[in-house]
């Protein structure tokens, strides 16, 4: 299942960077590669939401779920499989998901373009843009190259598909800041990025679509809610930063594990339409909530 090509350098490239395989290699690969992690990336964005500045955090989210539409949205075109599963001289050494069959497409995905490059080039490229900060311009450059050559040593993606996720960040980056300051209602960006993510109802069948789908709608209503309801203020204090960003993560999770309690696991895995309805629902409910209405807890907490 998927399509199969490949430059012969890319094989070539892959095979020379793998020569280099040792633990001390694997474990700095590895450390670089968490910084692409899709976690970790709204870790970042919920601390600059919720703590510093809300206001430019608002288009480097918008950003970063553009980019992730654009991101899933190819994957479902091209369906190009991982490098390691047709190419024996590549080895798989750190999997996309750990758990589950390595040479199964529909555990591992496909492999075009590279989402930990995509997003982390969106993700750093925007904080650069807005805070217009020369450290965050460097690392907005060194850190997703290094990504990107972390995903290319594990096996995981093909030299293009790292490049191909660099063009993405990079035209999200530009695109969504020219709207973001051109456009005095910021709805109608709101509005653009929802009905792009919702074209790929049609040829996505896959849980992170519908995943990114739900996420997409929940933080656009949530932002929306927040503003006209809540209109919360940023602080620079460690112990309400902490205590906020604690609180959301503790949020997501609690919401994440209680919406799936009326349905069984195999439901949930399941690739049916229903299931796919019911993910969009759970992911629109939680992101809603930890971008809308958890806010309001602030001035309700002395610690928040």
């Amino acid at each position: 299942m998927g399509n199969i090509f490949y430059f012969d350098w890319e094989v070539r490239l892959m095979e020379w960077l793998q020569s280099f395989e040792n633990p001390v290699v694997t474990t700095i690969a590895t450390f670089f590669s968490m910084f692409g992690e899709e976690l970790f990336l709204i870790a970042i964005v919920g601390f600059l939401y919720w703590c510093w500045d809300k206001e430019k955090a608002k288009p480097i989210s918008l950003t970063l779920l553009f980019s992730l539409s654009i991101c899933v949205q190819i994957k479902g075109l091209i369906i190009r499989r991982r490098p390691y599963m047709d190419n024996a001289t590549v080895k798989c050494i750190r999997p996309a998901h750990k758990d589950g069959d390595i040479m199964s497409v529909s555990v591992q995905g496909y492999s075009c373009p590279s989402a930990h490059s995509a997003l982390s080039s969106t993700t750093f490229g925007s904080i650069a843009y807005w805070f217009r900060k020369r450290l965050f311009l460097i690392i907005a450059f060194v850190l997703p190259i290094c990504i990107g050559f972390s995903r290319i040593y594990f096996g995981v993606h093909y030299p293009t598909d790292v490049i191909g996720g660099w063009l993405v960040g990079v035209l999200s980056v530009l695109l969504i800041s020219w709207l973001y300051n051109k456009l005095t209602d910021k709805k109608w960006i709101f509005l653009l990025i929802t009905a792009i993510t919702l074209t790929g109802i049609f040829y996505c069948r896959d849980s992170e679509y519908f995943t990114l789908l739900g996420l997409t709608l929940g933080f656009n209503l949530g932002y929306m809610f927040e503003q006209k309801f809540v209109n919360f203020k940023n602080t620079r204090s460690v112990l309400k930063c902490t205590s906020r960003v604690m609180g959301g993560v503790i949020v997501f999770f609690v919401l994440s594990f209680v919406l799936k309690l009326p349905f069984s696991t195999e439901f949930l895995e399941a690739m049916s339409w229903s299931a796919f309805v019911v993910r969009i629902l759970r992911y629109t409910i939680i992101a809603f909530v930890i971008i809308g209405v958890y806010p309001k807890v602030f001035d309700k907490c002395k610690f928040i």
